[in-house]
């Protein structure tokens, strides 16, 4: 496979646009719920407002990573690498790596909720000498993000080798017939 500096790059943007989209809608519930109860009207539209626009920015980085690519690699975004391997192994190791990502992510994510909830109950306890049993909801939708974050990433990871075949022949099926996978005209249509 022959690719340049800016594909590589474009392929990274997309993913970064990737994790910045994931990272916003799985990061919502948890910072609604913590102070839902004190927010005016105001603040819940600016709250909307600002993840509508990192939603946007992610879409927008998706859709046009040309331009940032560009102006990273400058004169380099035209150095051709070759490399045997083939597009698909590369989407592959893509979907893989950001399983890894989200999966690590909500490991953490959960740990750090469960140890942060028992500091919380035995200071509440020793201090106070009230027994909290029930989870706030912050907390409740913190492990929830975590869950789906950590399911989807095992998915990612477990799953890439299906998913690219998915995205290879939805992409193979809006290819007019005349054309393979490359987008190159075969040579009986030619004639």
């Amino acid at each position: 496979m022959r690719t340049s500096l800016y594909s590589i790059l474009c392929i990274g943007i997309r993913l970064a646009a990737v994790l910045l989209a994931v990272h916003t809608l799985l990061g919502m519930p948890g910072a609604y719920a913590l102070p839902h109860g004190d927010w005016s009207v105001g603040e819940t539209w600016l709250f909307v407002i600002l993840n509508a626009a990192l939603l946007l920015f992610a879409f927008m980085l998706w859709v046009f990573p040309g331009m940032l690519a560009r102006l990273a690699a400058d004169k380099a975004s035209q150095q051709v690498f070759e490399s045997p391997m083939e597009g698909t192994e590369l989407q592959y190791i893509a979907f893989s790596i950001l399983g890894l990502w989200l999966f690590f992510d909500g490991i953490f994510g959960l740990s750090h909720t469960g140890l942060r909830e028992l500091i919380l109950r035995h200071y509440m306890r020793v201090n106070t000498g009230l027994d909290t049993s029930e989870l706030n909801a912050q907390s409740i939708a913190s492990l929830v993000s975590n869950a789906i974050e950590l399911i989807l990433g095992a998915a990612l990871v477990l799953g890439g080798r299906g998913l690219v075949g998915i995205l290879r022949r939805v992409r193979h099926t809006a290819l007019p017939a005349a054309m393979n996978g490359d987008g190159v005209v075969e040579e009986s249509e030619k004639s």
